[in-house]
């Protein structure tokens, strides 16, 4: 299974993910077979000439989210960060996900059979803060 690094960028682009790699398991074990991130890092300088230390490794789960081109990476929470779908919302460093300021309503059994969901309304929001989640149609265009 591959390893997948994200390259984080420099000056204008400081701390934002501009590509993600994957790298051979193999290319970064050290001698025992155990993943070592250092080794990686180091693998991915070697073929690309970027710096080691702005390879970042990025699970599946762990380090907020796997990092996508564009997310942020935040060193001292030591997490990928995605942009913020709206305003309102908030970041939870724990998971580097965004929460929406109230919680998402629970869909009910005629709900899913009738193939809703719930979008996020920034403007109802705005106008009453005890708001923001509609009810559309999946397959609708929303936002």
């Amino acid at each position: 299974m591959a390893k997948r690094f994200a390259k984080i960028g420099v000056e204008a682009s400081a701390n934002k993910v501009i590509s993600c790699e994957n790298a051979n398991d193999k290319d970064c074990e050290n001698s025992e077979g155990v993943f070592e991130e250092s080794i990686g890092q180091a693998f991915m300088e070697s073929i690309s000439g970027w710096p080691a230390n702005l390879w970042i490794y990025s699970p599946d789960s762990g380090r907020g989210h796997l990092a996508n081109i564009d997310d942020d990476w935040d060193a001292a929470q030591d997490i990928f960060i995605a942009q913020q779908p709206f305003p309102s919302w908030v970041l939870d460093t724990a998971t580097g996900q965004w929460d929406a300021p109230i919680p998402e309503p629970a869909l009910t059994p005629e709900e899913i059979a009738a193939g809703k969901n719930y979008g996020w309304d920034e403007a109802l929001y705005e106008s009453d803060n005890t708001k923001g989640f509609v009810l559309y149609q999946s397959g609708d265009n929303w936002n």
